[in-house]
């Protein structure tokens, strides 16, 4: 049953080697062994096999050529055992230095047994994963104890225990540790707890509780280091500890209490995952064992509401297209975390033991198979998918186990290279690639099939591939898929999608609205794939969701309003302004889902009536000036939320912006006018005629974006010196409107917590900067008359009157209609104009890099400025 050999250079190198060695050791017994080993049929299969496909055990076996006489004399079973003792009777008086090297040599020794034991098939797969297991135990077991002993390394700053901490700790192991299930290059998952009470008396201070812990942590990176650091000698074991309680604030050792509350708080789904294989591996296992018994109620839950489940089957979402079953490759593909791959064996039961398993103690098997083989005798799944799931199980961890034999690397890819390719299809025991092919194809197909059963999309989503958001490193399928889907930063994305999951913001700190977040990942990141720029929708969302209070509604609102969670992200990803203004004002979003139900968008006497209602609920004059702002906020956002879904044209959209400022310019006044008549009475109480404001620009021509200013001219009606107010208290009709306007322009433009309502632009009043802030009525008209440039009259062509009385708006309308209807020279209003491009040219230069020039689309040569100076050009020219 012994694979090929791969390489027979290889061969005949190596048995060279092994016989110079052994002669070189000049021992009789070495020698002999080496050449009755060669003439012993199957120990020559299985030097051959070794020496013709794997590097690394090829090394450790020439180097270990007794350990190989051991093995040939005296069995693999009691090699291993005899390497085990070894292990536990170092010497704790030995350097560290010589600790970790005799480690390291054993963990070489074992490698080469149970490689053997492995290709031989004399152990089952299932004994060589455990064997696996429990050398690693053996090695945190004996690491602790040896750190534990040596006051030295270690000085325990405690009230009790001194001289046996190792009793107040214990090492939790997960993953393939925790499940008997380690490979041959396997990370050792594990979590260091310690019981506070068994260190300190009753009532310490917080300071000896962070001395106690400072001296974990400290304990817990050397023991890191001694498993974990690459020598001369090798290593032990890759050790992470990222499982732990949110490993990106936690330290790393916890005591057991601040655990159980994590978890019992804000733990996770796919940590309950986790914690299914968790067993107690060394330091106080029974302490270990009391925890998981008191963990028991988080991981294996009686009752599952339908959000729970619908977590528990998002935790790692993969999300797959039937159609494109086919399109599975070999070469490069990932057999444990990709399609079909040990992840979505292992994720298949472990979803059904989360929600199956509270109710049935048997299904809570730790080993993968076994939880497999449980689930099918009690009808969850059917016997004929869990028997190709395990037999795609086995062959896939033998598949891996023969990947990292060749060279002890951490690799679960297929090779790319065809000559590497058929290098491990001979190391798989198959004649041609083409066969190994054909079984691997068989089996992932069989895996996907049965993994993307396991999910029923309530949303159609446009994309395939890997979602995965679980664990604490960055599954690089999902990497691709985010990259495929147009995110540029997907480490990020993924990052920042775990910190939701920890439950560190007000909208994720409940369970129920993490589940239902889970469940709605994969469908927003979906809607973000397809706007302008999808990282930036990610990131105006991840900002946003942390001002959210109630994330249970919010989420559930999103999940059963497809139209509503498009919209919002639409926003996110295609509108930074309004994005930016829904992050910073939450209150914003509620208006959104109503806005159906709020002010036409075409009809002006809305948006007047909608302020004043809202404005009729406050009487403190400094609380409406709140109001104000914060309905011109709401209303812009809505209207360019409404713009942004196509449910308005473009100059509907001016055309309600333009409402919006009117409405405002409108209330302001007359609030204002109301206060002043408590102190100050009016002017010419008998005269309805009142301050006119003219509106120029995108405000008179009814065309305002989100950022335009309010281009503003302020008449006020013909007065003489002795007109005065007829308050009580008495002001000249001068000062009154003087204090008036600067009210109004102090109302809309002061800088409070909240930005101001509109910045003002005033320059378009007679003569300019250097003219007084008010006209009189008759000032005004005959400047316009007499002394207005050209470009003055094109600007007065928009002029729109916003406030006045009836009389006075009929009055002005007819004076303007007179003053534009002159007829005009056109060679000079042509100069005239020209003159004036020239200037504003010079002050708005034009970049002459085209990729920047483009965007400038209101100065540029042929832009809106020039549109604006044509049409100009034309009214006045043929307005007679």
């Amino acid at each position: 049953m012994l694979p090929s050999a791969f390489d027979n250079d290889h061969v005949t190198r190596h048995i060279e080697n092994m016989l110079k060695k052994a002669k070189s050791r000049d021992t009789k017994l070495l020698l002999d062994f080496c050449q009755n080993a060669l003439h012993d049929t199957n120990f020559s299969k299985l030097l051959k096999c070794i020496f013709g496909n794997s590097p690394y055990l090829s090394k450790i076996l020439l180097e270990n050529l007794d350990l190989a006489k051991n093995i040939y004399e005296n069995g693999l079973e009691d090699t291993y055992q005899q390497i085990c003792h070894d292990v536990k009777k170092i010497e704790t008086s030995e350097t560290i230095s010589r600790f970790e090297k005799k480690l390291r040599i054993a963990k070489k020794q074992i490698s080469l047994i149970i490689a053997i034991a492995d290709l031989t098939q004399k152990w089952t797969l299932e004994k060589v994963m455990t064997r696996w297991s429990q050398f690693a135990d053996l090695c945190l077991e004996t690491a602790l104890g040896y750190l534990c002993s040596r006051p030295d390394i270690i000085s325990w700053q405690v009230d009790n225990n001194k001289e046996n901490p190792e009793k107040g700790i214990f090492i939790l192991g997960l993953g393939k540790l925790g499940g008997f299930e380690l490979n041959y290059s396997s990370d050792i998952d594990i979590i260091i707890l310690y019981d506070e009470a068994f260190f300190l008396n009753n009532n310490v201070s917080e300071r000896q509780k962070l001395i106690l812990q400072s001296i974990l942590v400290k304990l817990t990176k050397l023991l890191v280091k001694i498993l974990n650091d690459h020598t001369v000698d090798g290593y032990v074991f890759r050790t992470d500890l990222r499982l732990r309680p949110d490993p990106s604030s936690m330290p790393l050792a916890l005591s057991s209490k601040r655990a159980l509350d994590y978890y019992f708080s804000v733990g996770q789904n796919w940590e309950r995952a986790a914690m299914i294989k968790a067993r107690a591996c060394a330091g106080n296992k029974k302490k270990g064992r009391q925890f998981l018994k008191k963990l028991s109620p988080y991981i294996w839950r009686e009752y599952l509401d339908f959000w729970t489940i619908r977590d528990t089957h998002a935790m790692k979402r993969q999300i797959t297209a039937h159609h494109r079953l086919n399109d599975l490759k070999m070469a490069g593909h990932n057999i444990k975390l990709g399609r079909g791959g040990i992840r979505e064996i292992e994720f298949f039961i472990q979803t059904e033991q989360l929600i199956w398993g509270g109710k049935n103690a048997r299904l809570r098997s730790r080993k993968t198979c076994r939880a497999l083989k449980i689930c099918a005798e009690h009808q969850i799944i059917p016997h004929e998918k869990c028997q190709k799931l395990m037999t795609a199980y086995r062959f896939l961890r033998i598949l891996e186990h023969r990947l990292q034999m060749i060279n002890d690397l951490q690799t679960h890819k297929i090779p790319v290279q065809p000559k590497n390719i058929e290098h491990i299809s001979t190391f798989m025991g198959y004649h041609t690639k083409e066969d190994f092919e054909k079984d691997l194809l068989y089996h992932l197909h069989c895996v996907e099939e049965n993994y993307t059963g396991l999910f029923e999309e309530k949303y159609p989503l446009s994309f395939s591939g890997n979602l995965v958001f679980t664990g604490v490193e960055h599954d690089p399928e999902t990497t691709k898929t985010l990259m495929t889907m147009g995110f540029d930063n997907p480490n990020t994305i993924q990052s920042r999608v775990r910190i939701w999951h920890h439950g560190r913001f007000e909208a994720t700190k409940t369970v129920k609205s993490r589940q239902i977040l889970t469940e709605l990942i994969p469908i927003l990141l979906d809607e973000m794939s397809k706007t302008a720029r999808p990282d930036l929708a990610f990131i105006n969302f991840d900002k946003f969701i942390q001002n959210i209070t109630n994330g249970e509604y919010f989420f559930a609102l999103l999940y059963e309003n497809p139209n509503k969670l498009q919209m919002l992200i639409q926003i996110m990803g295609s509108a930074p302004r309004l994005a930016m203004h829904l992050t910073e004002h939450i209150e914003m979003f509620e208006a959104l889902i109503e806005d159906d139900k709020k002010v036409s968008l075409y009809n002006r006497h809305d948006f007047v009536s909608d302020l004043n209602m809202r404005l009729h609920k406050v009487n403190d004059f400094e609380d409406q000036i709140q109001v104000i702002l914060q309905w011109k906020r709401e209303q812009k956002f809505l209207i360019g939320s409404k713009y942004l879904q196509a449910k308005t044209s473009i100059f509907q959209t001016c055309r309600a912006y333009t409402h919006v400022a009117d409405a405002v310019l409108k209330t302001v006044q007359m609030l204002v006018e109301d206060e002043f008549e408590k102190s100050f009475g009016h002017v010419n109480p008998h005269n309805s005629d009142r301050l006119m404001i003219l509106g120029y620009g995108k405000l008179g021509a009814k065309e305002m974006t989100p950022t335009s200013d309010l281009d503003l001219v302020f008449v006020v009606p013909d007065y003489t010196t002795h007109d005065k107010t007829s308050g009580p208290k008495i002001i000249s009709a001068e000062q009154y409107y003087r204090r008036l306007s600067k009210k109004i322009i102090s109302i809309l433009t002061q800088e409070g917590s909240q930005g101001k309502i509109y910045n003002i632009d005033m320059r378009l009043r007679p003569f300019g900067e250097s003219g007084p802030a008010l006209s009189k009525y008759s000032a005004y008209l005959l400047y316009q008359n007499k002394s207005a440039w050209t470009w003055e009259h094109m600007a007065l062509a928009k002029m729109r009157i916003i406030t006045g009385s009836k009389h006075q708006k009929a009055h002005l309308r007819k004076n303007i209609q007179e003053i534009l209807s002159q007829k005009r020279d056109k060679a000079k209003m042509a100069e005239d104009i020209l003159t004036l491009k020239k200037k504003i040219h010079n002050h708005y230069p034009v970049s002459s890099d085209i990729a920047q020039k483009l965007w400038k689309i209101k100065h540029i040569s042929g832009g809106l400025l020039d549109l604006e100076f044509i049409i100009g050009f034309f009214t006045l020219l043929y307005a007679h």
